[in-house]
């Protein structure tokens, strides 16, 4: 079973975090999620032009929104879900290896 899903919406995580260990128990899953290229060039403070204070302001906030993403992947990957991220670009084909290596490994 896949999920597709954004981990940086704290709702839409706090309900897959509940709903994966009932999901676990029947399905091999894979929760997969594109990552925000923009925002990870805002926690990077790397943006163009701008005022510098706004500029630090905007990399604090990207910092502390990919902090709970990174927490709650590795929480879904401790209740026993396979964590998909990859560019929007590379996301279909990241999946389709997720699932490939689960069926490698029989867990399909």
């Amino acid at each position: 079973m896949v999920v597709l899903t954004d981990l940086v919406d704290p709702a839409a995580a706090a309900a897959l975090l509940e709903a994966v260990p009932v999901l676990v128990r029947r399905h091999a899953v894979v929760v997969a999620s594109c990552t925000d290229v923009e925002l990870l060039v805002a926690a990077e403070g790397t943006a163009p032009g701008g005022n510098p204070a706004e500029s630090a302001l905007r990399s604090t906030v990207a910092t502390r929104m990919l902090s709970a993403r990174d927490r709650a992947a590795a929480e879904i990957a401790q209740r026993g879900a396979r964590v998909v991220e990859a560019p929007p670009e590379r996301l279909s084909s990241a999946v389709v290896a997720a699932y490939l290596n689960a069926k490698s490994a029989a867990r399909l």
